[in-house]
């Protein structure tokens, strides 16, 4: 009978602790944002994985979240999140005879990383086009200044210096974009 009185509180102790688990990455996995990573081939990981190393815990005033699934290859900041996308593929406003092509596509400079934004439904996909990687920042309109109706380029002036700290230059070299002026 003793021993039954011992076991009784302990198996009670490891179900609330397993219960207590459970609950806690339900509601974690409740608070990451989905973020499918691209498919990328190692150079660009090792290249998406040394940027990570840099990115702030803040971006346009918005604290840093965790994405599901976890890769070094995303990031993201706030409830209506900023989303950062390492490693994707050559915008298509940059492919000559795509649909989307542009010939006038222009980058906007912020401290030293020439961004390309892209419009989209439901925000601005703002491009970092001179690194060794496609570096890709969605700002969703939430962010968008209520005087004007367009984006500001606080998300992305925020992350320059980590992506010139975390990747190189397409050209190989380190340091700022090339600026045309």
């Amino acid at each position: 009978m003793n021993r039954l009185r011992v076991l009784l509180p302990t198996a009670g102790v490891v179900v609330a602790c397993v219960g207590g688990a459970v609950a806690w990455l339900l509601l974690g996995a409740d608070t990451a944002v989905a973020v499918t990573p691209p498919k990328v081939d190692a150079q660009t990981q090792a290249a998406c994985t040394s940027l990570q190393h840099h990115l702030p815990e803040t971006v346009d005033g918005k604290k840093r979240v965790s994405t599901s699934p976890s890769s070094p290859l995303t990031a993201a900041w706030g409830s209506s999140p900023i989303v950062l996308t390492c490693g994707i593929g050559e915008p298509t406003v940059l492919v000559s005879g795509s649909k989307d092509y542009d010939a006038d596509a222009q980058a906007v400079y912020a401290d030293g990383v020439a961004w390309l934004p892209v419009p989209e439904s439901d925000g601005y996909a703002f491009v970092a086009i001179q690194r060794s990687v496609y570096i890709e920042l969605f700002v969703p309109k939430s962010y968008y200044l209520a005087s004007t109706g367009a984006p500001t380029m606080d998300a992305p002036t925020d992350l320059s210096a980590a992506v010139i700290a975390g990747t190189t230059r397409n050209d190989g070299r380190t340091g700022a974009d090339v600026s045309p002026l």
